[in-house]
């Protein structure tokens, strides 16, 4: 058995026939990588060892001495990550989720794909890749990415509606896979704890501020009122109830 360690691979034998065949295996998870088969062998080989780059050596019982070339792509390490606004969402109203996948190896990777199990209590409204294609139905998405280049990302924004009526705390869980085996599938898992608040008062709820300065004496707000009985809502704009003794009006 020989080991690369800048690739993080083993090699090692095993007889196919009257023939042998040199096995890589990626070091985490030993998964295969490829194989070459090796013709010629007079004997058993043996004293396999790793010179460098993608070459290798070894000798055998018949006194051969071979050195081969094993090139294949290097190994992926392929992350996905996901953050969530507002925290906490609120029963009724929208929320947003942003999944990430990351290529963090040196080289390109092909094949990457986000599998998203959505939260409960929850309702996807849309769904926006920053590249690849996205099928969904109301439980899960499957996101295609394609192929990412080494150090490269590419993100899909989720837009969600809670539809919890009391407290609640659920989960929104996404899995990035690709076509090359990752000898780090410890990244490849993202859980994001989201916690769904309840709705139950009509007052108006300010869920953004669009433009405001400090000291000034106008907020331009935009705002939600609870739809216990109806979905209407009602934007709060360029008010000048932040002057002293002056009040805005719904």
């Amino acid at each position: 058995m020989a080991y690369a360690p800048t690739t993080r691979r083993l090699f090692y034998w095993t007889p196919v026939g009257a023939n042998w065949q040199l096995r890589a295996h990626g070091a985490i998870d030993l998964g295969l990588l490829d194989t070459m088969l090796i013709t010629n062998v007079i004997g058993t080989p043996s004293s396999l060892i790793h010179c460098g780059g993608d070459r290798l050596a070894f000798r055998t019982g018949g006194n051969q001495i071979f050195v081969v070339r094993f090139p294949i792509s290097d190994p992926a390490d392929v992350v996905v990550s996901q953050t969530h606004s507002p925290e906490p969402a609120v029963g009724n109203l929208e929320f947003s989720l942003l999944v990430t996948a990351t290529n963090m190896a040196p080289g390109s990777v092909a094949g990457v794909v986000v599998t998203n199990r959505l939260p409960a209590e929850a309702e996807l409204l849309s769904f926006q890749p920053s590249k690849g294609t996205v099928t969904a139905d109301a439980s899960s998405l499957r996101w295609v990415v394609g192929s990412l280049p080494g150090g490269g990302s590419a993100s899909l924004s989720l837009r969600m509606r809670a539809t919890n009526s009391h407290l609640e705390s659920v989960t929104n869980s996404a899995e990035v896979s690709s076509a090359v085996a990752d000898p780090a599938p410890s990244n490849n898992l993202s859980r994001e704890a989201i916690q769904l608040i309840a709705n139950t008062d009509r007052l108006p709820i300010i869920i953004s501020q669009v433009a405001s300065r400090a000291g000034s004496t106008t907020a331009k707000l935009a705002t939600e009122v609870n739809p216990n009985r109806s979905s209407s809502l009602v934007h709060f704009e360029e008010s000048n109830w932040l002057t002293p003794g002056t009040h805005g009006a719904l």
